[in-house]
């Protein structure tokens, strides 16, 4: 009874309900995504991300497919003299 009386008498004072309290992160987040450029700027972000890595196995398939005139050259297979 007394921890019900204190939540109600804390809850008074400040003037704020603990289960609607949102914290920091949760408002700054709601604040970013009301911002339509920084949500487009942070997606196309994560794209080029994306990208990089999957720029690497393309390029390795395309390796694979096409003929060695595509990759680029091995050190540890050099002709023997």
């Amino acid at each position: 009874m007394t921890e019900s009386v204190a939540e109600s008498s804390t809850a008074a004072k400040s003037g704020v309900d603990a289960h609607k309290f949102a914290s920091r992160r949760v408002l700054v987040w709601r604040r970013f995504l009301r911002n339509k450029a920084a949500v487009a700027s942070l997606v196309l972000l994560v794209l080029l991300f994306i990208g990089c890595y999957a720029e690497v196995i393309v390029a390795s398939l395309a390796c694979l497919r096409w003929k060695a005139s595509s990759c680029p050259r091995s050190t540890s297979h050099s002709p023997s003299a």
